[in-house]
C-alpha cells in the first residue's frame, strides 16, 4: 500500500520480510519528499515493521521522509492521534494511518466471516475509518 508495487518488486511475501528489498523501494512519502512542492506528512501505526522496515524511521542510513512518524500500542490510540492531527494541524497534507486490529485478529483466529471476533475487528476498524472521513469532511468545510 505504501509503495504502490506488487510483491514481485518489493519481495515481501509474509510478515518476516526475509529476502525482501523493501528498504530500497520508494514509498508514497519518498515521492512527496522528492517533489519540488514541500508537503507536511504524518504516518501513524501499531505494527512495528511499518516504521522500522517500510518507512525506516529509525534507520540513520535512510532518508527520513515522514515529518511525523509515530507508533502506538493500540488502534484506538492511533485513531485518536490521527483525528487530533486532522483537527488541529492545518498544515498537514498527507496522513497515513495503519489500523492493526483486523490483521492481528485474523492472524490469531482466522480471516473468515465465520470468525465472529474477526468480523468484530473489521467493524471496529470500519467505524474508525468513518470517524476519519467525518473529520475530513469537517476539515474541508472550514
Amino acid at each position: 500500500m505504501l509503495t504502490g508495487v506488487w510483491c514481485d518488486r518489493h519481495r515481501v511475501f509474509d510478515n518476516s520480510f526475509d529476502g525482501s528489498n523493501s528498504a530500497w523501494i520508494p514509498t508514497l512519502f519518498t515521492y512527496l519528499a522528492d517533489s519540488p512542492v514541500k508537503r507536511k506528512t504524518a504516518a501513524l501505526w501499531v505494527w512495528e515493521p511499518i516504521g522500522d522496515i517500510i518507512l525506516g524511521v529509525n534507520d540513520p542510513l535512510r532518508k527520513h521522509e515522514v515529518d511525523i512518524g509515530e507508533r502506538f500500542e493500540t488502534d484506538e490510540a492511533t485513531r485518536d492521534r490521527g483525528l487530533d492531527l486532522l483537527k488541529n494541524d492545518k498544515e498537514l497534507d498527507l496522513l497515513f494511518v495503519a489500523l492493526d486490529f483486523p490483521d492481528a485478529t485474523g492472524h490469531f483466529l482466522g480471516f473468515s466471516p465465520q470468525v465472529k471476533e474477526y468480523v468484530h475487528s473489521v467493524e471496529v476498524a470500519d467505524d474508525m475509518v468513518s470517524q476519519f472521513l467525518d473529520t475530513l469532511d469537517q476539515r474541508k468545510a472550514e
